[in-house]
């Protein structure tokens, strides 16, 4: 007769995902927590001049309506203006705060079901630890910012074009005219994300090239493969239909997006765009000393080798483009927009840089591994054994 497990080993399944649940909330949160660790830091002359531009409702640094109705939220209940005592000031500069770490939590989850809609849940919990290590965030991620509302939208943005990548290629259970209404779905929202981050912060849109490369390389990729049966076949045998399906979502998206976002800089913006510089950061995207700097550099390079590897093999195999290209995509357009622009916040590179370093860390972590099972079976097969 067989006994039945004992109770203490029966209960430890919920109680496992209990522990896994809390490890990963302890993970998403270390960035807002990590930010939040300076709330108690003297909000500099920019930031006090955010909000009280946005209290005033006129020009200057909030002069976009998505950035002033931010700064607002902040210090809702709306005070009639800033206080003159420099303790009230710090106080409410302090509560204002919070709601920076809430959208810095916003964006670590973000960043979490981006990378796990590609590479899964380990990499997405390196993604979120490397998030929370870099300058942007460990030292000025308490700073109200514009740059906060725009890098939100643009995580955004990234996993709404993730899931309509997957959605074009998944098989129709239904009609036709459901299965593209959902796809129209995605692409007014990602456009949208997108206008908005460009709106939050017109000096930075480098988020709007997005949509635009994926569909120039899954063209490219369709074209060399069509290439052949034009050679054999004609042009009239060109399967029009299927290549229809596969490149119309990215068109609209990538003509959808900059004319909301054209639209919305019209209508929400109340001074030229000139006069909204990007924000001043005394840190850069990765640690000012070389030590800490040259391992994040290495770990980068790793990922992105990786990663090339990678997703070439597979688009190549399967001609699709897939959540993780545009992952890819993603990381690559604002990592080089970062690089190419002039010393300003660095806070919208953060997440790519981020997402690169967890793939870095992980192949690392793979490589260290193969050598260790390769000694070993060298090892076990030497003769003198």
């Amino acid at each position: 007769m067989i006994r039945s497990a004992p109770r203490s080993l029966r209960a430890s399944g919920p109680f496992r995902r209990l522990a896994i649940a809390g490890l990963l909330l302890a993970i998403l949160a270390l960035p807002a927590l990590l930010a939040g660790a300076h709330l108690d830091v003297p909000a500099g002359p920019e930031e006090v001049q955010r909000v009280a531009t946005a209290l005033r409702g006129s020009g200057g640094p909030s002069a976009s309506d998505i950035d002033r109705h931010f700064f607002l939220a902040t210090v809702s209940p709306l005070p009639p203006e800033l206080p003159t005592e420099p303790q009230a000031l710090a106080l409410l500069m302090t509560r204002a705060r919070l709601i920076q770490v809430l959208f810095l939590l916003a964006i670590s989850g973000g960043v979490y079901f981006a990378v796990m809609l590609a590479r899964g849940r380990v990499q997405a919990l390196l993604a979120c630890l490397c998030l929370a290590w870099l300058p942007p965030v460990a030292s000025e991620g308490q700073v109200l910012r514009p740059e906060t509302v725009s890098t939100l939208f643009g995580v955004l943005a990234l996993v709404l074009l993730q899931s309509l990548a997957q959605t074009i290629h998944r098989r129709a259970n239904g009609p036709a005219i459901v299965r593209n209404a959902v796809l129209l779905g995605y692409c007014a929202a990602a456009a949208m994300a997108l206008a908005m981050a460009l709106a939050a912060l017109p000096a930075r849109g480098a988020g709007l090239f997005v949509p635009g490369a994926v569909m120039s390389v899954a063209a490219l990729q369709v074209g060399t493969r069509m290439l052949p049966i034009v050679r054999r076949k004609g042009l009239w045998s060109l399967p029009m239909r299927s290549i229809n399906a596969r490149l119309w979502p990215w068109t609209v998206v990538s003509l959808l997006a900059p004319a909301l976002g054209l639209l919305l800089l019209v209508y929400t913006l109340h001074a030229p765009v000139d006069h909204l510089p990007a924000s001043q950061s005394a840190v850069s995207l990765l640690p000012a000393v070389w030590w800490g700097r040259a391992p994040l550099v290495g770990l980068l390079a790793v990922g992105a080798i990786a990663a090339v590897l990678r997703i070439g093999l597979r688009f190549g195999r399967r001609g699709r483009v897939g959540a993780d290209f545009v992952l890819f995509t993603y990381c690559a357009i604002h990592l080089a927009g970062n690089l190419a622009g002039e010393p300003c916040d660095a806070l919208p590179a953060v997440p790519a840089m981020a997402i690169g370093l967890g793939e870095g860390v992980l192949a690392a972590i793979h490589a260290v591994g193969w050598w260790r099972l390769r000694r070993r079976l060298v090892a076990a097969t030497s003769p003198n054994r």
